[in-house]
């Protein structure tokens, strides 16, 4: 089992081949000054099939993207490392009776240390999976499940120090009869990983967590979605330094699919967060709480997502996701310059059918890396769209 944050499609498949263009999207810039733009940059060699769902760059020439390679049959996790220059692809241990496994988040405290999280699959359970990077090699850190639980999943990890970090996910147990899926949280101490208490709303048929993002030791906002009474709205945890408790986050409209995928945080109440909802989702943390600022929907389009968000300042977001298009997907990047959103123009591979973008990382507001798929046939490739 793998999952796709915030993905308006559950499951795409395919593998695609393409020519990386050298097509070039500029933002502006002041005068005399050469402005960045978007390019597409080659994947690593070897990792030619899959999808990257995450990204985190510490530094403009340090970053790490994880998410799945397809080979015939399988799906397995992959790991790419960006070191200014060009991608190549990183080992990391394999699982003893996986099937299948996918790294759904990473971030990178600093280049040498790294926490990547998702899961792996055997003939009968679905584990949480967590990898450390120490600057040479990716190691394997045991990390709990909750009993009685036959699928537990990582989506979303943080951390404040190299001995502080959060994973957010779900578990849920499937009968015959009914299903229930909760979130789950998971806590590094320098020393080990443990499971921390998080609550569920009142009769709330499914929770998730998606994403998770730290702007103080004491101060964690964890954000994804539950659903009661055929109903699915947006879901938002805080950490005090002590618990996590449930914060009252608002939803677009009535009657529809409201959730969210991603948050980023510039301060302790300064945070956006991303998802969809009656199209594109961005809601803003302030003192006075989280509250929805309007974001843009392409024209054409009949259902906008975003997937993922980064805020290098408090005046410069990029938030990523894909749109609905003529029955097509296509990537979607929008920008916030401090005042509203917009939407970016991002290239492609040549002859492109569809494409989206999963994850976003910005080391400076003028240099970012957004990664997902793009498709051409019935295949799919990883997609490193670079903003520099």
């Amino acid at each position: 089992m793998t999952t796709r944050k915030g993905h308006l499609a559950l499951a795409r498949v395919g593998i695609a081949l393409a020519v990386m263009c050298s097509g070039v999207v500029a933002l502006g810039a002041p005068a005399g000054a050469a402005a960045p733009a978007w390019r597409v940059v080659p994947t690593a060699p070897g990792t030619l099939f899959g999808h990257l769902n995450s990204v985190s760059c510490p530094a403009a020439s340090s970053c790490f993207a994880v998410g799945e390679q397809d080979s015939p049959g399988h799906v397995f996790k992959v790991i790419e490392r960006w070191n200014g220059k060009k991608w190549t692809a990183v080992k990391s241990p394999s699982q003893s009776g996986a099937i299948s496994s996918s790294l759904s988040s990473v971030f990178c405290k600093t280049a040498s240390s790294c926490v990547a999280v998702g899961q792996y699959n055997t003939l009968t359970v679905t584990r949480t999976l967590i990898l450390h990077w120490n600057g040479k090699v990716w190691s394997q850190k045991s990390s709990p499940n909750p009993p009685n639980m036959p699928v537990s999943l990582l989506s979303g990890v943080y951390c404040t120090t190299t001995t502080d970090c959060f994973a957010v996910g779900s578990a849920f147990v499937s009968t015959a009869d009914s299903s229930a899926q909760s979130t789950l949280i998971e806590h590094w101490d320098g020393v080990s990983w443990t499971i921390v208490p998080s609550p569920n709303q009142p009769s709330a048929f499914d929770s998730q967590l998606a994403g998770v993002a730290c702007p103080s030791p004491t101060t964690c906002y964890a954000v994804g979605s539950y659903e009661i009474q055929n109903l699915t709205n947006t879901l938002v945890e805080a950490w005090d330094g002590a618990t996590w408790t449930i914060m009252p986050s608002p939803n677009p409209a009535a009657n529809v699919f409201n959730s969210l995928a991603g948050v980023s945080c510039m301060g302790v109440t300064s945070c956006f967060a991303v998802g969809s909802g009656h199209g594109s989702l961005t809601m803003q943390l302030s003192d006075a709480g989280w509250s929805i600022v309007t974001s843009p929907n392409p024209t054409g389009e009949t259902a906008v997502a975003l997937a993922g968000v980064s805020c290098p300042a408090a005046s410069r977001c990029f938030a990523v996701g894909d749109q609905l298009k003529a029955h097509v997907f296509q990537r979607l990047v929008e920008m916030w310059n401090g005042s509203a959103w917009s939407v970016v123009g991002v290239p492609v591979p040549s002859k492109t059918k569809s494409s989206n973008l999963d994850g976003v990382s910005c080391a400076t507001p003028t240099n970012c890396f957004a990664v997902g798929d793009f498709r051409f046939g019935r295949s799919r490739r990883p997609l490193l769209e670079h903003l520099s």
